[in-house]
């Protein structure tokens, strides 16, 4: 293998100061390095496939991946291998290798220790076998005075080698192992200041509340045990879902979502005998038929990693076909709703812009002000996660817009920004109320507040969630009226599946009705703004 030139790849790690694009790197250099190594020892036969990944402190999962194939066979990661191998480098301090098939951990200096014991368990070498990887190549990410930060993984799979010694492999791979951790040392410069966070952006876990659900979810990752996430809509339940994916065994293969609504019998059963994580969304809301696909797969389960979503309202027992629920032995995970961990909302702010604006979250941290962020943190969402991230939108689309017409560039979210943001949110045009008297309007304004509230009020409020419906109407009749866009207006209120093409007066006609019944209800004349709506409507 040739030498490794220390001070070309010093410049090129410094160079790459986006931290995806500098992990990207460094793995792709370690299985090009592997590639070689592999054509030296003539074991790069056609049935070789490759792997890299980056595992960045003690029992983190993979933060960033990266699958090679190579001609043909297939990458498979998995998670026990994993942290023996983080085990071992604990424990020996350099580089090492797992022979799955000798079930052995070979350091750098000779060392041998066997993994028969507890901390291999059989099932997991047999499924690795199956899946032909065969070794497992693991590199210390280290740094001058800050010790193990993490460490590289190869996983190699040679479906050639099976059945043969595979101790030329490990032979030539030991003669590798100082200029492949010289390159890992090396990018470890550029590494070590990464920011802790490298996992795909989601919710923070500043509270306990959402520390728990991480926790739990942590745990029951590894295993093929059917989860339940029980929560609100727009709680964070799919992105709870693919953490677990990402952290299971299930992680090379996709992850699939049914909505169950809609899903058929045929299309549950084809995502059920796949592999990978099948997610049934809202499952309380399956067929009869589709159950019926559900308990056979029971009978018989296939490849998948079943994932279902529901709320706190609906009793599965009673819903579902009654040997459901008693089957499918769900670990059920609560995901809390965004009033129940607000400390997390500046977090989760800046997350959402910098997803909005496609750049690190280091960057944008520098473009909220403080004002703004007590602004979001004390914001009502009632439809949590989706609420928020549609304020975080519009309010950063009204500051570019002031921003662009005072013909300057835009330095700072503000907190007049992030009213205008929430605003769009449940917008209650003060016109509009003033065409009602005051007592009337008190009632209105009640009625809105029980439609924003984040706990659900107690049945003897229902007829005030009435009026709260008409108050909708209401606005959503306001601004098509203002707008020279009633297909604009619709979606900036969360109607735009509702407006379709020429569907607009549809919707009008709907809202019309209920400002109708919210006027009768209130013993009041219908405000005068139906007939700027409708000039020429007949009484």
């Amino acid at each position: 293998m040739p030498p490794v030139d220390a001070a070309a790849l010093l410049r090129v790690t410094r160079e790459h100061r986006d931290e995806t694009e500098a992990c990207r790197w460094l793995l792709e250099r370690v299985l090009e390095e592997v590639v070689a190594l592999l054509r030296e020892a003539r074991l790069g036969a056609p049935a070789t496939a490759l792997g890299a990944s980056l595992h960045l402190h003690d029992g983190a999962a993979f933060r960033l991946s990266l699958g090679q194939e190579r001609r043909e066979g297939a990458f498979s990661a998995d998670h026990h291998a994993s942290a023996n191998v983080w085990a071992g480098l604990k424990e020996h301090a350099e580089a090492l290798t797992l022979d799955v098939r000798a079930r052995t951990l070979r350091a750098r200096s000779g060392r041998i220790e066997p993994l028969d014991g507890p901390r291999q368990q059989t099932g997991t070498i047999l499924r690795l076998t199956q899946s032909k990887v065969t070794h497992l190549l693991g590199l210390p990410l280290r740094a001058p005075g800050r010790g193990l930060l993490g460490m590289i993984t190869v996983e190699i799979a040679c479906r050639s080698a099976i059945g043969r010694d595979l101790g030329l492999f490990s032979g030539a791979l030991g003669l590798a192992l100082d200029e492949l951790q010289l390159l890992v040392d090396l990018a470890a410069l550029s590494v070590a200041l990464l920011p802790p966070a490298l996992a795909p952006a989601g919710p923070s876990a500043e509270s306990a509340a959402h520390h728990n659900t991480l926790h739990l979810a942590e745990q029951v990752a590894p295993s093929w045990a059917p989860v339940g996430l029980v929560g609100p809509p727009g709680s964070g339940r799919a992105w709870l879902a693919r953490f677990i994916h990402e952290r299971s065994a299930a992680r090379p293969h996709p992850l699939t979502a049914l909505d169950a609504h809609r899903v058929t019998p045929a299309e549950l059963d084809l995502t059920l005998r796949a592999p990978g994580t099948a997610l049934i969304r809202d499952v309380h809301g399956l067929s009869v038929a589709a159950q019926g696909v559900l308990a056979a797969w029971l009978d018989d389960p296939g490849p998948a990693r079943l994932i279902v979503t529901t709320t706190a309202e609906h009793d599965l027992g009673a819903i579902l076909r009654f040997d459901l629920p008693r089957r499918l032995k769900l670990w059920d995970i609560t995901v809390p709703g965004l009033h129940q961990r607000r400390e997390d909302i500046p977090a989760l702010v800046c997350a959402l812009l910098a997803d909005e604006l496609g750049r690190p979250q280091a960057e944008v941290s520098d473009l909220l002000s403080a004002e703004a962020l007590d602004v979001f943190t004390h914001g009502a969402y009632p439809n949590h996660l989706k609420d928020l991230r549609a304020a975080v939108g519009w309010a950063w689309r009204v500051a570019q817009q002031q921003a662009s017409s005072a013909g300057r560039p835009l330095q700072r979210l503000r907190a007049e920004h992030a009213r205008r943001g929430l605003h769009h949110l449940i917008p209650a045009p003060p016109a509009v109320l003033d065409q009602l008297r005051p007592g009337a309007r008190a009632l209105v304004e009640r009625a809105a507040e029980l439609l924003t509230a984040e706990t659900p009020e107690p049945p003897r409020h229902l007829h005030l969630l009435a009026l709260a419906e008409g108050f909708v109407g209401l606005v959503v009749a306001e601004a098509l009226a203002a707008s020279a866009d009633p297909a604009e207006a619709a979606e900036r209120l969360g109607l735009a599946d509702q407006v379709k093409v020429g569907n607009h007066l549809k919707t009008l006609r709907a809202a019309e009705e209920k400002l109708s019944r919210l006027a009768a209800r209130l013993h009041e004349p219908t405000p005068p703004v139906l007939a700027r709506l409708h000039p020429r409507r007949k009484p």
